[in-house]
């Protein structure tokens, strides 16, 4: 073996041992053994040219004997055996074995402490959990708004493409309506940002609490906000919106009598409908609400 060869092997983190038939055959000689099987099994480089058996508890060289070797003779290799270590002051170290059969018969072998292979394992079952954990996390950040927990733009736009395929199969209308939380603007800059957030988050959870499960209730910017709404026709559109003037006025915050503005429209059952059709007509619609005065709701006319 080479000098750089075994200066390699030396700076694995697990024990490496080769071991070869002796010259009459009969037993296996320790012809390798790294840094590891010295520094943390306690195996003296003494050992190398001794037999392999001198390394291993009576226990384990009864196992070695009637079941590690012929398994590595007749099948080639032997996987995740536990075998115990034994050092020279009778101290005996559980490892975990695998070995290899070479072309010239000999025997590659590793182990590493058991229990530190365990931990190793767990330490990699945290890690995977902590990324799986993360990845999720990633995922719903990608999809929803930081301040309010709504959907996103992006998340609303993807389940639209789902829902109108839906809607044209099953011939189902779709409603949706744009809300906007009228003289916004006045609030951040008499109340302070902070206080906006917090309309923002009470309206969020106000919009949530009165939409159904089925609905998807997105922030689209700002303060205006979306509320797609599959299966339902102008009437029941209308019929939420009542509601939510009427639920946005138990709304107490710093002293602030919030009311909206809002947009609806209803896909048409006639004519081929485009998501993006539906959003510019309830924008359309709830500006027209804030031209008449806000605190309204207007339905979009296509006549």
């Amino acid at each position: 073996m080479s000098h750089s060869l075994k200066h390699s092997l030396d700076l694995f983190p697990i024990g490496c041992m080769i071991s070869v038939d002796d010259t009459q055959g009969n037993q296996r000689i320790i012809s390798y053994l790294n840094r590891y099987m010295h520094d943390e099994l306690g195996i003296d480089c003494a050992a190398v040219g001794k037999p392999l058996a001198d390394i291993f508890s009576k226990a384990s060289r009864i196992i070695l004997d009637t079941y590690v070797m012929p398994l590595i003779l007749h099948e080639g290799q032997c996987v995740e055996v536990m075998l115990d270590i034994e050092q020279a002051d009778g101290n005996k170290i559980p490892v975990s074995v695998n070995a290899r059969l070479g072309e010239k018969r000999e025997i590659y072998w590793t182990m590493a402490v058991a229990d530190r292979q365990k931990q190793l394992h767990h330490k990699l079952l945290e890690t995977r959990d902590l990324l799986e954990n993360k990845a999720k996390l990633l995922q719903q950040q990608s999809i929803t708004d930081d301040l309010t927990g709504l959907v996103n733009r992006r998340e609303l736009n993807r389940q639209s493409t789902v829902i109108m395929a839906q809607s044209k199969r099953a011939n189902w209308p779709i409603s949706l309506l744009m809300i906007d939380v009228d003289y916004f603007k006045q609030i951040n800059d008499s109340k302070g940002h902070d206080v906006g957030d917090e309309v923002l988050i009470q309206l969020s959870q106000l919009l949530l609490k009165q939409a159904r499960a089925s609905d998807i209730v997105c922030r689209f910017g700002g303060e205006e906000f979306v509320i797609l709404m599959p299966a339902t026709d102008s009437d029941a559109a209308q019929s939420l919106a009542r509601r939510l003037h009427e639920s946005v006025k138990m709304l107490k915050i710093s002293d602030i009598d919030l009311t909206l503005s809002i947009g609806i429209t209803t896909s048409d059952l006639s004519k081929q409908n485009l998501f993006s059709d539906l959003v510019k007509q309830a924008d359309e619609a709830m500006y027209e609400a804030k031209g008449q005065g806000r605190n309204r709701s207007v339905v979009f006319s296509r006549s």
